[in-house]
């Protein structure tokens, strides 16, 4: 599984930066194609109680790099990454990202 990890900064406007994420963004993540799982968190705290260094991450992931290929060239994508920086202009947010594999470890 490759899956891309974003990590936004915090809003200058919370509530209306969360309406707009939950009403518009997500859906539009949601409608990716070859899109396995999304999921959202928003950190409460840092490590051992310290700030938290984003405000949200979010992973959503895919097969492989040739899923996320497929993917990236589409409307969906292209309204997903529209959206965001319709987000950044709105909410002075900004957003940076890695890819990684993901493996999950079978705990018995």
């Amino acid at each position: 599984m490759l899956k891309i990890v974003g990590y936004w900064t915090e809003p200058n406007d919370i509530e209306g930066f969360e309406k707009h994420y939950r009403e518009i963004h997500l859906p539009k993540a949601a409608a990716l194609p070859g899109l396995r799982r999304l999921v959202v968190t928003r950190p409460v705290s840092g490590f051992e109680g310290g700030k938290p260094e984003h405000y949200r991450v979010a992973e959503l992931v895919f097969d492989d790099a040739e899923a996320l290929a497929l993917c990236a060239d589409t409307p969906e994508y292209r309204a997903m990454r529209d959206d965001a920086e319709d987000i950044h202009s709105k909410f002075g947010t900004a957003v940076t990202g890695e890819l990684g594999e993901e493996v999950i470890v079978d705990l018995g």
